[in-house]
C-alpha cells in the first residue's frame, strides 16, 4: 500500500536504477577505507578478525558515525592452531583451550566466529559447539583433510574461498568438474553460504 504518513521525502527515480547497499563478506577492516567502501556501494562489511580491541571500538555507533562508512560486523579475532596463520589470531591448541578461552573471547558480543585452517579437528568441533550454544555462526575455510560433506555435518555455518569446494588433498590442477559439482550440490542442499574471494581464486586458476 502507498505510504500515507507525513514524515517522508519523495524522490523521483524515473529512468534510474535503484541498487541496495552491497555487502563485502570477507574483509580485514581498516577505517581508512570507509570512503572507498561507500564509493563502491558497499554499506556493510564482515571483518574476519584482526586487532580485537580496535575492531570492537570501530563497531560502536559513535565510531561508525564519525565519518561516513559501512556498517561493521566483526569476529574480533580469528581462531587458529599452532603455528597461527595470522599475526592477530588467537591460538587454540586443544579442545580444553577452546573451552577455557572462547567464552572470554566472545563475551564482548562479537557478531560471528572466524576460524583459520590450522585448528585441530578437536578444537574445531569444540569451537562449533560453544559458538552455537551462544547463537553465533562460524565462518572460515574448510579445514584440510576434511571434506565439504564432513564440514557441513560438523555444523560449519559458512565458508571462505572457493578452495572449500575441492576434495581434501586435491588442488585446482587436479580437480574435476564432478568433484566441484558434488560440493556445490552439498552446499545447496545444506543452504550454507560460501564467500568466493574472487580475486584470490582467479589468480590461482
Amino acid at each position: 500500500a502507498p505510504w500515507s504518513g507525513n514524515d517522508h521525502t519523495t524522490l523521483d527515480v524515473s529512468g534510474k536504477h535503484l541498487v541496495p547497499g552491497l555487502i563485502d563478506a570477507h574483509v580485514n577492516f581498516d577505517p581508512e577505507h570507509d570512503a572507498l567502501y561507500l564509493a563502491a556501494g558497499v554499506t556493510l562489511v564482515r571483518d574476519i578478525g584482526g586487532d580485537r580491541t580496535t575492531l570492537l571500538r570501530e563497531r560502536l555507533d559513535e565510531s561508525r558515525d564519525r565519518t561516513p562508512g559501512p556498517f561493521l560486523l566483526t569476529a574480533g579475532a580469528p581462531l587458529d592452531g599452532d603455528p597461527p596463520g595470522a599475526a592477530q589470531a588467537v591460538v587454540l591448541r586443544s579442545a580444553d583451550a577452546v573451552a577455557a578461552l572462547l567464552p572470554l573471547l566472545i563475551e564482548d558480543t562479537v557478531d560471528f566466529v572466524s576460524i583459520l585452517p590450522g585448528l585441530s579437528h578437536e578444537a574445531y568441533a569444540k569451537v562449533l559447539t560453544l559458538a552455537h550454544e551462544r547463537r553465533l555462526t562460524v565462518f572460515g575455510p574448510r579445514l584440510p583433510r576434511m571434506s565439504m560433506k564432513d564440514a557441513l555435518a560438523a555444523g560449519q555455518d559458512g565458508f571462505h574461498g572457493l578452495d572449500a569446494l575441492l576434495p581434501p588433498t586435491v588442488f585446482w590442477t587436479g580437480a574435476s568438474e564432478a568433484d566441484i559439482d558434488a560440493s556445490v550440490a552439498e552446499l545447496a542442499q545444506a543452504a550454507k553460504p560460501l564467500v568466493p574471494l574472487l580475486y584470490a581464486s582467479s589468480s590461482r586458476l
